[in-house]
């Protein structure tokens, strides 16, 4: 265990970046990470939906004479 909360730590990375001015590429960084997170959670959610329905369709395939 870290005696020093990651929050902590984070925020004073963050704020070291801002005062040496790499905060633009921080931001962009952040930016392609969270655009990441929110596509494999699309695809997640969209796997969730599409996958039972084509069980169902394909099971219902297979089993008509």
């Amino acid at each position: 265990m870290n005696p020093i909360p990651r929050s902590i730590t984070r925020t004073l990375f963050r704020f070291r970046t801002e005062i040496t001015s790499e905060s633009s590429s921080l931001a962009i960084r952040e930016l392609e990470v969270a655009k990441y997170k929110a596509s494999a959670s699309l695809r997640y959610l969209a796997g969730l939906v599409v996958l039972p329905w084509g069980i169902s369709i394909s099971l219902q395939k297979g089993l008509e004479p």
